[in-house]
């Protein structure tokens, strides 16, 4: 068997599969994420599904990722194909620390691997008291500055703002406890380039869009409500949502949260990181 080792934010991943050309497209695609730490859950590939297994292509059937439905249960998931016709995929196993998915012949290895380990590591990562954020991120002097807000909130804008040597993301990051600190992880999806980065965490801003720059100190309650707003997690599993709410409760009292109203042009960046609370 073929494996690869893959740390984002603190979780490890073992993948293995029979096929030696996927994994070496695995550590090429997650080439800075790659590790040598005792993994927290094994994904296995199978790569040698039987052609009766195949969805027939010339039904108009679409193997691309917007097909791909996770099926929440209590700590484990189905993978399936079609939420109409369900063909199974594998399984997202948390208790058992396992992951198996079905690699159909002939398909890109963008096709679905990505999303499914997107979904695996923010299961365990969220089993382990970490969540996975809409938000850039920067890095200053060893300080991590994240900027949460949705579609169009002016993440990617305001990092942007910032000299590129400081931009360790600017759509989706990890945050977690590490020692006690809480830290900002980056993630291998949305920049091309993406770095390994982490950092403990200086400050949190939530976005607004607005004419002059104001920041407001958020009240607890204010901060929970625009960390579970900007958090990626499946409401439909009770164990999950349940461990959710205690991390967003822990991380919004341990960290400096803010309510940043700016403008989209403006030279204020310096200013705003260099602040005290």
């Amino acid at each position: 068997m073929n494996q690869s080792k893959i740390e984002i934010a603190g979780v490890c991943a073992k993948i293995v599969c029979q096929d030696k050309e996927f994994v070496l497209g695995i550590d090429e695609q997650y080439r800075n994420y790659q590790s040598t730490a005792k993994e927290d859950f094994v994904f296995y590939v199978d790569s040698e599904v039987q052609p009766f297994q195949i969805p027939d292509v010339s039904e108009g059937f679409d193997y691309g990722e917007q097909n791909v439905v996770i099926i929440p249960g209590k700590w484990k998931y189905s993978i399936v194909l079609d939420k109409d016709r369900q063909i199974k995929l594998g399984s997202i196993d948390i208790m058992g620390a396992k992951v198996h998915l079905h690699l159909f012949p002939g398909l890109e290895i963008g096709s679905y691997f990505h999303l499914v380990f997107m979904h695996a590591i923010r299961h365990f990562l969220t089993y382990e008291g970490g969540l996975l954020l809409h938000a850039s991120g920067l890095v200053r002097e060893g300080k991590g500055f994240v900027f949460c807000g949705p579609d169009e909130s002016g993440k990617s804008t305001i990092a942007n703002m910032a000299p590129a040597s400081l931009i360790a993301a600017d759509d989706s990051l990890a945050v977690r406890m590490v020692n006690g600190a809480c830290w900002l992880h980056t993630v291998p999806w949305g920049r091309r380039d993406s770095k390994n980065v982490s950092a403990p965490i200086a400050k949190l801003f939530f976005l607004h869009q607005a004419q002059e720059l104001e920041v407001r100190e958020m009240a607890l309650i204010e901060a929970v409500k625009h960390f579970l707003a900007n958090t990626f997690f499946d409401t439909s599993d009770e164990l999950i949502y349940a461990r959710t709410l205690d991390t967003v409760q822990y991380l919004a009292q341990q960290i400096s949260c803010y309510e940043l109203y700016f403008p989209l042009t403006g030279d204020y960046m310096d200013a705003l990181l260099s602040s005290q609370r």
